[in-house]
């Protein structure tokens, strides 16, 4: 279901890919179901390569299965009949303005995997999940979707969930960080939805990075409101078309649904409920 979310996060990834973005670095928090994965696994490194087509593109996902899954769907892009006509214009527009290689390009034969593949300009796409190895891959543009299971913070202790989450922000800031070619300048995307108070997106926050956080209903206090988000009544729905209003209060419940403090964190990117969670100020009473 199209929605102006949509056109929002395109327009972030395009500012990323032309250097605008403070730091080349930007998080994207929007909650599941919203065309998160398509939008930055597929079809942004599938625009990339029509104006870079050198490009090395590492996708990071939360499992194997959908890294593949993701590697997959770019490459049925790649070689549709509409990407290949839109591939040819663009080769046109660089070769009037003497820009990039302006030529055609086709995915090789012998780099033409489920994980990896490789174009004829040497661009590369290859997949990863969020605990391979990384050693010896280097890449221009690193996109990271998910890399936090939701498993993660329902399972064990306090202490638990916070080394697990602590981890996977080790992993993002000093492991995949050292992998860009051209470190500092190569632009990096996190997409994901929040899970916790210290999971990665809550470590980018906290030093200032570059963001894009749509809640599911309209909050005017949002500590992090996106100033091109264009609601304006308190509760309106990000996408009504396809979460109705019944829909999300369902997802409210604390039995069948998420219940309050998985309902905040994954749709509306606050893992702390504005108001608190088990002393919220509505269920206040005065007593004189």
């Amino acid at each position: 279901v199209r929605g102006w979310h949509v056109d929002l996060v395109c327009f972030a990834l395009e500012q990323l890919a032309y250097g605008r973005v403070q730091g080349h670095e930007i998080l994207i928090n929007i909650p599941p179901r919203m065309l998160k994965s398509i939008l930055v696994n597929i079809l942004f490194p599938s625009w990339v390569w029509l104006w870079s087509p050198w490009a090395h593109v590492m996708g990071v996902s939360g499992s194997e299965n959908i890294a593949i899954r993701d590697n997959g769907k770019m490459r049925r892009v790649l070689l549709s009949s509409r990407y290949q006509k839109v591939m040819r214009t663009a080769v046109q527009i660089l070769r009037e303005h003497g820009k990039g290689p302006g030529e055609e390009w086709e995915l090789t034969k012998d780099q033409n995997q489920k994980q990896r593949f490789q174009n004829t300009l040497g661009g590369v796409r290859f997949a990863l999940a969020a605990g391979s190895k990384v050693t010896g891959e280097g890449m221009h543009l690193q996109l990271v979707d998910d890399m936090t299971d939701a498993k993660a913070v329902a399972e064990g202790s306090q202490e638990q969930v916070a080394a697990r989450l602590a981890k996977d922000v080790e992993r993002y800031d000093n492991v995949l960080s050292t992998r860009m070619n051209n470190p500092g300048r190569n632009p990096r995307v996190v997409i994901m939805q929040r899970l916790h108070e210290a999971d990665l997106a809550g470590a980018m926050l906290a030093r200032g990075v570059a963001n894009v956080v749509l809640p599911m209903e309209y909050d005017p206090k949002h500590p992090y409101l996106h100033p091109l988000d264009p609601r304006k009544e308190m509760g309106e729905l990000l996408l009504p078309g396809h979460y109705p209003p019944d829909v999300v209060a369902r997802m409210k419940q604390e039995e069948g649904g998420l219940g309050l403090y998985g309902y905040s964190a994954q749709m509306q990117q606050l893992p702390a409920p504005i108001g608190g969670g088990m002393f919220p100020r509505e269920k206040w009473s005065l007593y004189m």
